[in-house]
Protein backbone atom coordinates (compact mmCIF):
# COMPACT_ATOMS: atom_id res chain seq x y z
CA UNK A 1 0.00 0.00 0.00
CA UNK A 2 2.85 2.41 0.54
CA UNK A 3 4.19 1.98 -2.57
CA UNK A 4 0.52 2.82 -4.31
CA UNK A 5 0.83 6.24 -2.30
CA UNK A 6 4.55 6.83 -3.12
CA UNK A 7 3.48 6.31 -6.91
CA UNK A 8 0.68 8.70 -7.04
CA UNK A 9 2.90 11.23 -5.55
CA UNK A 10 5.25 10.99 -7.76
CA UNK A 11 2.91 11.28 -10.80
CA UNK A 12 1.62 14.46 -9.22
CA UNK A 13 5.10 15.77 -9.00
CA UNK A 14 5.98 14.62 -12.30
CA UNK A 15 3.05 16.55 -13.73
CA UNK A 16 3.50 19.49 -11.85
CA UNK A 17 7.05 19.85 -13.17
CA UNK A 18 6.34 19.22 -16.45
CA UNK A 19 3.21 22.01 -16.74
CA UNK A 20 5.96 24.36 -14.39
CA UNK A 21 8.21 23.97 -17.65
CA UNK A 22 5.88 24.47 -19.98
CA UNK A 23 4.82 27.67 -18.06
CA UNK A 24 8.42 28.62 -18.19
CA UNK A 25 9.01 28.15 -21.65
CA UNK A 26 5.61 30.25 -22.84
CA UNK A 27 7.00 32.66 -20.90
CA UNK A 28 10.69 32.86 -22.24
CA UNK A 29 8.95 32.70 -25.48
CA UNK A 30 6.93 35.52 -24.97
CA UNK A 31 9.92 38.00 -23.83
CA UNK A 32 11.30 36.95 -27.23
CA UNK A 33 12.59 40.09 -29.47
CA UNK A 34 11.08 39.48 -33.16
CA UNK A 35 12.05 42.07 -36.14
CA UNK A 36 8.51 43.08 -37.66
CA UNK A 37 9.62 41.31 -40.82
CA UNK A 38 8.84 37.84 -40.05
CA UNK A 39 5.26 36.29 -41.16
CA UNK A 40 2.72 35.50 -39.10
CA UNK A 41 4.31 31.63 -38.33
CA UNK A 42 7.93 32.87 -37.11
CA UNK A 43 10.21 31.48 -34.56
CA UNK A 44 7.91 31.51 -31.50
CA UNK A 45 5.43 28.94 -33.11
CA UNK A 46 7.88 26.04 -32.46
CA UNK A 47 8.33 26.62 -28.34
CA UNK A 48 5.01 27.77 -27.96
CA UNK A 49 3.58 23.93 -29.77
CA UNK A 50 6.09 22.62 -27.36
CA UNK A 51 5.25 24.44 -24.26
CA UNK A 52 1.07 23.52 -25.21
CA UNK A 53 2.58 19.97 -25.49
CA UNK A 54 4.17 19.71 -22.42
CA UNK A 55 1.09 21.22 -20.54
CA UNK A 56 -1.48 18.97 -21.81
CA UNK A 57 0.62 15.95 -21.02
CA UNK A 58 1.69 17.09 -17.44
CA UNK A 59 -2.49 17.45 -17.07
CA UNK A 60 -2.85 14.27 -18.15
CA UNK A 61 -0.22 12.95 -15.60
CA UNK A 62 -2.05 14.72 -12.88
CA UNK A 63 -5.29 13.41 -13.87
CA UNK A 64 -4.59 9.87 -14.23
CA UNK A 65 -2.43 10.19 -10.63
CA UNK A 66 -5.56 11.44 -9.13
CA UNK A 67 -8.63 9.19 -10.66
CA UNK A 68 -6.23 6.26 -10.51
CA UNK A 69 -6.36 5.36 -13.88
CA UNK A 70 -2.52 5.25 -14.10
CA UNK A 71 -2.52 1.37 -12.25
CA UNK A 72 -4.80 -0.26 -15.22
CA UNK A 73 -2.74 0.45 -17.92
Amino acid sequence: MESNHRDSKAGIIVGLALVLLAILIAYSTSQMKIAPSYAKIGPQVFPYLAALALAVTGAFFIFQTLTGKHDRM
